[in-house]
C-alpha cells in the first residue's frame, strides 16, 4: 500500500515560496551578469581578460546549476551544467591560448538557453517531507506495590533523583493509584513472585485485574535473583528485575530508559554556502526536520560561528568567492578541537578523481546539487548521527557518560573564549568525593563506582542542560556554568550538595551516605582557562579545609 508522506506546515510551505519567488526576481540580473562575462571571455582575446573573468563567470554557472532545480528550475540546472563543465575543462587546461570554436560554441549554446529555460516549474515547488515529532521527555508517577514495607529503604533514594512514588501495601490502595495510569510499577516481593501475597490476595491477580505489564512496564525486585525467581517475575509482565540488595543506581537507568524516552538534543548543522537563498532553503528544511542550523553565506567568517554555534556537522559548499570549501576544510582540520566535526560538500562534480581529492582536504562526503530536501535531512540526520555516537565514545568517561578529563578542559577553553568574546560570564566549580577513598575500602570498589555515577546522574538533573558536566579524574568532577557568576553559580551547587548529602547508599545490608566539597570560580579578566581552573581548585582546596561538605567561592 502507497504511503503518502505529510506535506511541509502552511507556514513553512509560504516560507519555501517566497524564497522562490526571490530566487526568480533576481535570475534576470545574474543572467545579465553571466552574459556579461561571456561577452569578454567568449570574444576577446586572453590577455584582455580581468584576472578573474574566468573564475567568477564559473562560479556563477556553477551556483546556477546547483541551485537552480532545488528553486523549481530543473531545466535552467541542467543547461547551467553544461556549460559549467566546459568552462571547468578549460580552465583546467593547459591551453593557454583561445578557446577553441567547438569549446565556445557549446559553452555559447548552453548559456544562450539559460534565458529559454529560466521559467518557474510549480511542479517542483510542492515539497514533501516527514514532520518532526516531539518526544516526551516528563517523568511521571510511580507505584511501589510491596509485601514488606521494611525492605524498601531504597525507595526514597528514587525520590531524591525527580521521580514521585505512591508506595502501596493494600490491594485497595493499590487498585486505586493505577487508575492515575504512573509511569511504571515497582513490584518488591520477599518471596516467589508467583507465591507472593499482600493481605492473602495474590500478586499476581492484582497483576492480572490492572492490567499493568499491557499499560505501562513492571520491574520486579526480590530477595532471591535465581533463574527461577527471574522466570517467574518475566512471565507477569515483568520488564526488568533487581535483586536485593537493590541497586538503585542501575534501577534509575532502568527507569529512565522505560519511562523517560529522551528527545535527543538536536542535530546542529552549519550550512557554508555563498548563495543567500539557497542556504536559507537548506537552513529552513533542516530546522523542519527538527534541526538547529545557521547559514554562514560569508565562508571568512566561519570561525566565529564553529565556537558559538557547536555545530555536529558542516554543510558547506565547494565552490565560493573568496575562498575555496576544500581551502577552508583544510583550515578547519588544522585545529585540533574541530577535527571530528564531518564536513559534507555541496556541489555539482561528478568526477570521482576530484571528489576523492576534495575529502583529501578535509572533507568526509559529497552531496549532489540539486539536493532535494528529503534527500538532504536523510543525508544529514545518518552523518550527524553517526558522527555523535563516535564522539561520544571519544569524549565520555566509559563509567559516568560525563566529558572525560581531556574533553572538559578542550570544552572550557571554548567557553572561556565565547564568553570573554561576548561579555557573558561563566563560572567554572570543581566538586570532589571527601572520603572516597574509605568508601572504596570498606565497601569494594563495585560500590564506589556506583557512587560516582550517582553524583554523576544528580549534576546532570538537577543543573541546566546549558551546564558542561565532566569527570575531572578520578573522585573529581569539574562543572562549567554558562551564564552565571561565580555566586549564582555556587548557589546552584549548593542545592546539589545538599540533596546528594541526604542520598542513601547501600552495600553489603549496610546504609551509608557520602558528600562533596566544591570550589567555584568566575572567569577571569584575562580571558584564559587556566587562570578560571587554578581558582576554582585553590577554592576546592578551602572547602576542604573548612572541614568538607561545603562549597568556598574563590
Amino acid at each position: 500500500m502507497n504511503q503518502t508522506s505529510p506535506q511541509l506546515s502552511p507556514a513553512l510551505q509560504e516560507q519555501l515560496k517566497n524564497l522562490r519567488e526571490g530566487y526568480a526576481a533576481k535570475l534576470p540580473e545574474k543572467l545579465t551578469q553571466i552574459e556579461s562575462l561571456w561577452q569578454i571571455v567568449g570574444n576577446e582575446a586572453r590577455d584582455q581578460w580581468p584576472d578573474d573573468a574566468l573564475f567568477t563567470l564559473h562560479r556563477l554557472v556553477h551556483s546556477l546549476a546547483g541551485s537552480g532545480a532545488t528553486f523549481g528550475f530543473p531545466e535552467l540546472s541542467l543547461h547551467a551544467r553544461r556549460a559549467e563543465v566546459e568552462l571547468k575543462n578549460f580552465a583546467a587546461s593547459e591551453n593557454e591560448g583561445e578557446m577553441d570554436a567547438a569549446q565556445r560554441e557549446l559553452i555559447a549554446t548552453a548559456l544562450a538557453d539559460l534565458r529559454t529555460f529560466a521559467l518557474y516549474d510549480e511542479s517542483v515547488g510542492n515539497v514533501e517531507m516527514d514532520e518532526a515529532k516531539a518526544v516526551p521527555t516528563e517523568r511521571g508517577e510511580l507505584v511501589l506495590l510491596t509485601d514488606d514495607p521494611d525492605t524498601i529503604s531504597w525507595a526514597s533514594a528514587i525520590e531524591t533523583f525527580g521521580y514521585k512514588l505512591n508506595v502501596c501495601i493494600s490491594p485497595r490502595a493499590f487498585l486505586s493509584a493505577m487508575q492515575e495510569s504512573p509511569a511504571a510499577l515497582i513490584v518488591n516481593c520477599e518471596s516467589n513472585p508467583l507465591e507472593a501475597r499482600i493481605d492473602g490476595v495474590p500478586l499476581s491477580s492484582l497483576l492480572a485485574t490492572s492490567r499493568a505489564g499491557e499499560n505501562f512496564p513492571i520491574i520486579w525486585t526480590a530477595r532471591q535473583g535465581d533463574l527461577r525467581t527471574r522466570l517467574q517475575a518475566v512471565r507477569l509482565g515483568g520488564a526488568a528485575f533487581f535483586p536485593h540488595p537493590v541497586d538503585v543506581d542501575s534501577l534509575l537507568v532502568k527507569l529512565d530508559d522505560l519511562t523517560s524516552p529522551q528527545s535527543p538534543e538536536p542535530f546542529r548543522v552549519l550550512v557554508v554556502d555563498d548563495e543567500p537563498s539557497l542556504a536559507r532553503l537548506f537552513g529552513l528544511v533542516l530546522r523542519q526536520a527538527g534541526m538547529e542550523a545557521r547559514e554562514v553565506t560569508e565562508p571568512l567568517d566561519i570561525m566565529n560561528h564553529l565556537v558559538e554555534f557547536r555545530p555536529d556537522i558542516i554543510l558547506m559548499d565547494v565552490y565560493m568567492p573568496g575562498c575555496k570549501g576544500t581551502e577552508l576544510a583544510s583550515v578547519i582540520r588544522q585545529q585540533e578541537a574541530y577535527l571530528g566535526i564531518p564536513i559534507v560538500f555541496l556541489s555539482v562534480e561528478s568526477d570521482i578523481a576530484k571528489q576523492q581529492e576534495a575529502m583529501k582536504q578535509g572533507g568526509d562526503d559529497f552531496l549532489s546539487k540539486p539536493v532535494e530536501p528529503r534527500n538532504l535531512v536523510g543525508a544529514i540526520s545518518t552523518r550527524a548521527a553517526r558522527a555523535r555516537v563516535l564522539r561520544q565514545l571519544m569524549v565520555r568517561d566509559s563509567l559516568t557518560g560525563l566529558l572525560n578529563h581531556t574533553n572538559l578542559k578542550e570544552q572550557l577553553e571554548i567557553e572561556v573564549s565565547r564568553a570573554m568574546r561576548l561579555n557573558q560570564n561563566l563560572a567554572l566549580a570543581m566538586l570532589d568525593l571527601d572520603h572516597f577513598k574509605s568508601v572504596n575500602d570498606t565497601y569494594g570498589h563495585a560500590t564506589g563506582d556506583r557512587v560516582l555515577r550517582s553524583l554523576a546522574r544528580m549534576l546532570t538533573q538537577r543543573l541546566r542542560a546549558t551546564d558542561v558536566v565532566g569527570r575531572y579524574g578520578g573522585e573529581e568532577f569539574a562543572v562549567i556554568l554558562t551564564g552565571a557568576n561565580a555566586e549564582a553559580a555556587a548557589k546552584r551547587l549548593e542545592e546539589v550538595r545538599e540533596a546528594f548529602a541526604c542520598l542513601s547508599h547501600f552495600a553489603n545490608g549496610q546504609e551509608f551516605k557520602v558528600t562533596f566539597s566544591c570550589g567555584v570560580s568566575g572567569a577571569p579578566p584575562n580571558g584564559e582557562s587556566a587562570g578560571i581552573s587554578e581558582a576554582a581548585d585553590k577554592a576546592l582546596y578551602e572547602a576542604k579545609r573548612a572541614g568538607r561538605n561545603c562549597i568556598v567561592v574563590g
